[in-house]
C-alpha cells in the first residue's frame, strides 16, 4: 500500500484543459488504485495535494469529512474539515484537496492517507491487484494486461528501486558522468548524456583512465554513504561487494554498517518517502545528494572520476535543489538510514535496511518501553516462495501479527541466483485488519521497491547447510537491533539434535549452466560470486590477453 506521487502536475494553472485533464486523472487515479500496488494515490496541484483513497465498500462523503477536523500527525494537529471532499471515479473511493503547508511533517500526504485508513478500519480494502483477481471481477490475463499497462513509458523502475539505487551507486562511485544515474528514459538529456557517455569513454581510452584508477577503496567508501543517503535498495550491498572483489579491493559488510547507519536519509522518494524518481532527477538528483555530504564532510572530494576529474571538481556547478524531495541533515527524514549487519546463533550474517522501517512498524515490534528495538515473535517457516503461496491462507497455520515469515531455498546455491522472495506479505485476513507487514527473514533477496524491513541475504544459506534448514514453525526467535542479533530461542541440547538431524540439500540442475553456477557460486555476504579465489584480476597483464579465434 503506497502513494504514488507525480511530480510538478499543476492543473490547477492549465484551466484551459480542466476538463480534460480531470477526466484523466480520475481514470489515471482509479487505474492506480487498481493496479499499483495499493488504495492510495497522491497528485500534487498548485497549493497543494489531492490525497485519494479507496476503501473496500461504499462510503459517504459527510463521514469521511467528520474526520479530517482533528488530526494529530508527528505531534501536529491539523484542521482539513473544510476542505474539498469528494468521490472519486466510485462511491467507494474519496479525494481531498490537502492544502500546502509550509515545514509539514515528512511523508505528510501518506499519512493523511493512513489516518483515513484509520478511521474506518472496517473498510480497508486488501492490495487491490489481488482483490480484483481473486473476486473474480478479472481472469489472469486481463490482470496481466493490467500490470503490463501500468509501465507507460521505457525505461526502469520509477522508484528507489535496485536499478535506480545502482545508477546512483555507480555515479557515486565516479563512474558515470555526473547527474547521469537518474534521468528518466524518454527525456532528451537521456539521450544527450548517453552521446557525451560514448564520446567520454574514446577519451579515457587515449588518457588510459582505467576502472582500476577509479575504484579506490576511498571510491567504494563514497558509494556506501550516498547508498545510504537515498535509501538505496538492499541490493546494493552484494552488487558493490561483487565489484570491489573482482577488482581486488578487500570491501566486506561491515563497511555498510561502520560508513553508512549514522548516514541520514536525505532523499524523500519510495518505498522510504514520498516522491518518485522523475522528482528525484528535477530536484537536483545525485550531484545535490553529494553537495549535501560533502557540506557535512561525510565524503571524500580528492578522488578522480570518469570525467578525468575529482569527485570535488565535478561537483562545482550549481544545482537548483528543491528540499521537498532532497532534504539537508538538519531536517533528514531519518536520522540514521543506513543498513545494519546482522549477526545470530543460526547464521553468520545478514542485512536490514532500516530506512524502511515505518512508523506502523515500530510502533508494533520496536517501542516495549522496558526493551526497545527489542522484540520476540514465532517463525512460520516456508520451503520457497511456492510454498508460501500456497500455504500463507492456510487457516491451520497460525500466523498473526507476533509471527515472523521465514523462507529458505532462495540463497545463491539453493534456488539457484538468489531470488527476490522475501518481502512477503501478511495473509489476507490480516490485510483485511490493517496489518500491512510483518517482520520476514531469508537467504534470498528482496526488491528494492519494497517498503518491507526485512532480514536478508542470510548467509550461509540453507542450502550449503546453514542453520537456517533447522528451524521450525512455531520456534520462537529474539531481535535485538540494538545488539544486532537475531537469535533462536531453542537450548544447545535442541540445536545438537537438530543439527544432526539436518537434512542434505540436493540440487535438481534443470540446464548445465545451473549446475555449473551451483557448483562454484559464493555466498550474498560475499558478493555471491564465482569462488576463483582472485586468480583472475588485471587480466591482461597478469596473464595476457586471450587469444582471438578468428
Amino acid at each position: 500500500m503506497r502513494i504514488l506521487k507525480n511530480s510538478n502536475f499543476d492543473f490547477m494553472s492549465k484551466k484551459i484543459f480542466a476538463l480534460g485533464l480531470s477526466g484523466l486523472i480520475v481514470f489515471a487515479g482509479i487505474f492506480s488504485l487498481l493496479v499499483n500496488g495499493g488504495p492510495k494515490l497522491s497528485i500534487d496541484f498548485k497549493g497543494g495535494t489531492l490525497v485519494a483513497v479507496q476503501y473496500n465498500k461504499d462510503i459517504k462523503v459527510e463521514d469521511v469529512r467528520s474526520k479530517m477536523s482533528n488530526i494529530n500527525i508527528d505531534g501536529q494537529k491539523f484542521d482539513f474539515s473544510k476542505e474539498e471532499v469528494k468521490y472519486f471515479g466510485s462511491k467507494s473511493a474519496v479525494s481531498i484537496r490537502v492544502p500546502h503547508i509550509e515545514n509539514s511533517p515528512s511523508n505528510f500526504a501518506q499519512k493523511i492517507a493512513d489516518h483515513l485508513f484509520q478511521s474506518f478500519p472496517n473498510q480497508v480494502p486488501e492490495d487491490m491487484t489481488k482483490f480484483v483477481l481473486s473476486k473474480g471481477k478479472i481472469n489472469y490475463d486481463e490482470f496481466m494486461d493490467m500490470v503490463s499497462a501500468a509501465a507507460p513509458s521505457i525505461g526502469h523502475c520509477n522508484t528507489m528501486g535496485t536499478a535506480s539505487s545502482m545508477n546512483s551507486v555507480a555515479e557515486a562511485l565516479g563512474m558515470s558522468l555526473p547527474g547521469c544515474a537518474v534521468i528518466p528514459a524518454p527525456y532528451r538529456e537521456r539521450e544527450q548524456i548517453s552521446f557525451d557517455t560514448g564520446k567520454r569513454i574514446v577519451g579515457m581510452v587515449h588518457e588510459d583512465l582505467k576502472p582500476s584508477k577509479i575504484m579506490t577503496r576511498k571510491a567504494f567508501e563514497n558509494a556506501v554513504i550516498v547508498a545510504s543517503a537515498i535509501g538505496g535498495s538492499s541490493n546494493c550491498t552484494t552488487h558493490l561487494t561483487a565489484i570491489a572483489k573482482h577488482i581486488g579491493i578487500k570491501f566486506d559488510l561491515s563497511n555498510w554498517q561502520k560508513l553508512g547507519h549514522e548516514i541520514p536519509l536525505l532523499v524523500n522518494c519510495q518505498p522510504a518517502g514520498e516522491y518518485l524518481m522523475e522528482s528525484f532527477f528535477s530536484s537536483g538528483g545525485v550531484p545535490a545528494v553529494m553537495k549535501e555530504l560533502i557540506k557535512n564532510k561525510k565524503i571524500h572530494t580528492n578522488i578522480k572520476t570518469v570525467t578525468g576529474k575529482t569527485v570535488g571538481e565535478n561537483l562545482r556547478k550549481k544545482v537548483d535543489i528543491d528540499n521537498k524531495v532532497i532534504k539537508t541533515f538538519k531536517n533528514a527524514l531519518t536520522e540514521k538510514a543506513g543498513f545494519l549487519v546482522m549477526r545470530s546463533n543460526f547464521f553468520s550474517s545478514a542485512i536490514m535496511k532500516t530506512s524502511v522501517i515505518s512508523k506502523e512498524f515500530k510502533d508494533q515490534y520496536l517501542s516495549n518501553p522496558k526493551h526497545p528495538n527489542v522484540f520476540e515473535c514465532k517463525a512460520i517457516v516456508f520451503e520457497g516462495p511456492e510454498d508460501y503461496h500456497k500455504r500463507l491462507n492456510d487457516k491451520k497455520l497460525k500466523v498473526n501479527e507476533n509471527s515472523i515469515l521465514i523462507i529458505r531455498g532462495c540463497g545463491p546455491v539453493g534456488y539457484p541466483g538468489s531470488a527476490e522472495v522475501v518481502n512477503m506479505q501478511p495473509p489476507d485476513r490480516l490485510l483485511k485488519k490493517g496489518i500491512r507487514h510483518l517482520p520476514t527473514l531469508g537467504d534470498g533477496r528482496q526488491s528494492g521497491t519494497s517498503e518491507s524491513p526485512s532480514i536478508l541475504h542470510v548467509s550461509p544459506e540453507s542450502a550449503v547447510g546453514g542453520d537456517l534448514g533447522i528451524v521450525k514453525t512455531y520456534d520462537k526467535i529474539k531481535i535485538d537491533l540494538n545488539k544486532r542479533r537475531v537469535d533462536l530461542l531453542i537450548s544447545q541440547a535442541e540445536f545438537k539434535k537438530r543439527r544432526k538431524n539436518k537434512k542434505v540439500f540436493k540440487p535438481k540442475n534443470q540446464t548445465p549452466w545451473q549446475e555449473i553456477f551451483r557448483n562454484t557460486v559464493g555466498q550474498l555476504d560475499d558478493g555471491a560470486c564465482i569462488n576463483s579465489r582472485g586468480k583472475y584480476l588485471d587480466v591482461s597483464h597478469t596473464k595476457g590477453l586471450p587469444r582471438d579465434s578468428h
